[in-house]
């Protein structure tokens, strides 16, 4: 006699679990799949430029391999006697010196397999998967709706020029804005899990740090603020809690921070952060004047300003003298101004019909009857303070000639940029919004394959930079 097995409730309630962690399971691996394709694609965009462009036609790179070479020889701190009789190379002598300790590592490791200039250059190298990492990671939690967005955005990491330039030479503009995407990762960790001290003394740890690269990257401060007051609000976190983690941050920040400050303030005369001794050194040093200042207005309406940063941020190499054709660059433009459309669609759209449904389902359609601020709302308003916080920044710094309309200053916020015009062009609707974004992240890759064959075609490959 045949027993027929009886599917009870508690077995079909089994075969429902083993079916959904079967599920899991091959998404978690199609994931890790995925990202290591990324993280191989970064590495081989990159590796070649780093045998390419010779160290006179890196931005700055004589001036960060000075530093370098004196902090791996010597194990301390320049000061400055070492600014005075360094010449040209030893202008950044009084700036913070800590966005150098990957590429310090890297001389070390690797000088017995490589000449010393290309050696220290792995330490940008080195740097890159991570940032592709925190941007594949971020895509999914800015679009959580949308596979094409979410890989989108690792995609235009990946595939930027400029970027791919800055990961191929030694420079602390990369350690900066690496560690401050890494914050918005772990800013959005803490919106997404609530306040706790571990989380809050990490990130206290990545901004002590951070503060000790370079300035451009404090932009992400802000943002880091607002994440702490967000995951507070949506978590429905006490003050008191709010309070004691913020205050564990802080705490571990200045402890990280303040003391090289004080260094700072003890050696330039006040100058704690280094920026008047830095300059005055360059003036001298290449007869400009003494004292320089626009008023920060002048530069927020100077039409050449904004385009030389907008074009230098998708690429413009060398000493900002090997520009791509012009055509390339509007058309970035279009882009860029097809992604500001979106949301104002979007906006006339919501006015129209009295209601949020339309941008509340884009952002989170689990959450779209709640009109409330939601996790996903909240991560990307750390985007928005953090990329309103950099151009404020670049706007700043220009007003005393400390820092140019240069693009890579605008690399703390990588990835609010992108994926902010991922949006935008993704909110022109569900078919022409896709078909851009394909073809953004299309063009863009075209540049940075075009741009290595320009270059190429000018320096070669090469096994010392100098």
């Amino acid at each position: 006699m045949i027993n027929h097995c009886k599917q009870t409730p508690g077995f079909l309630k089994n075969r429902t679990y083993l079916h959904s962690r079967l599920k899991a399971r091959l998404i978690q691996m199609a994931d890790r799949k995925e990202l290591y394709y990324l993280i191989l694609a970064t590495l081989a965009v990159r590796l070649p430029w780093v045998f390419m462009v010779p160290m006179y036609e890196a931005p700055d790179e004589n001036t960060h391999y000075f530093i370098i070479k004196y902090l791996a020889d010597n194990l301390s701190l320049p000061g400055p006697t070492d600014l005075s009789s360094g010449g040209r190379a030893s202008v950044y002598v009084p700036l913070p010196q800590f966005g150098y300790i990957p590429h310090v590592l890297s001389l070390w490791s690797l000088s017995w397999l490589f000449d010393p200039t290309i050696a220290l250059r792995f330490g940008s190298l080195l740097l890159a998967p991570l940032m592709t990492f925190c941007a594949w990671w971020l895509g999914r939690q800015l679009f959580p709706q949308s596979k094409l967005c979410a890989i989108a955005v690792p995609l235009l990491v990946i595939f930027h020029a400029q970027l791919v330039l800055v990961h191929s030479y030694a420079n602390n503009d990369v350690t900066s804005s690496t560690l401050a995407t890494v914050l918005l990762c772990l800013t959005a960790l803490l919106i997404k899990r609530g306040l706790n001290l571990k989380m809050s003394a990490l990130i206290g740890v990545l901004c002590g740090w951070l503060m000790l690269t370079k300035y451009t990257g404090y932009a992400v401060l802000p943002a880091v603020a607002a994440g702490f007051i967000l995951a507070a609000w949506i978590n429905r976190s006490g003050i008191k809690q709010l309070a004691v983690c913020a205050l564990s941050a802080l705490g571990v920040t200045a402890a990280i921070a303040v003391p090289w400050f004080v260094r700072n303030y003890q050696l330039y005369n006040g100058d704690f952060m280094g920026t008047r001794s830095m300059r005055m050194h360059w003036a001298l040093i290449y007869d400009k004047p003494l004292e320089y200042y626009v008023s920060p207005l002048q530069i927020l309406f100077d039409r050449k300003w904004w385009r030389m940063m907008f074009f230098s941020y998708w690429g413009m190499f060398g000493y900002m003298n090997r520009p791509l054709p012009k055509a390339l660059y509007w058309t970035y433009t279009v882009f860029w101004v097809l992604s500001v459309i979106g949301p104002i669609k979007v906006q006339y759209a919501i006015f129209k019909s009295k209601s949020t449904s339309i941008f509340s389902n884009f952002l989170n359609p689990k959450d779209a009857a709640n009109l409330s601020i939601n996790t996903t709302v909240a991560i990307w308003s750390t985007m928005f303070v953090c990329l309103i916080a950099n151009l404020v920044a670049m706007n700043l710094a220009s007003t005393g000639n400390v820092g140019g309309p240069q693009g890579r200053y605008l690399f703390t916020s990588e990835v609010p940029f992108l994926a902010a015009m991922v949006l935008g062009l993704n909110l022109l609707g569900p078919v022409w919004g896709k078909r851009l974004v394909v073809a953004f992240v299309v063009f863009n890759t075209f540049i940075c394959f075009w741009s290595f064959i320009m270059l190429y075609q000018i320096y070669g490959f090469r096994t010392h930079t100098m």
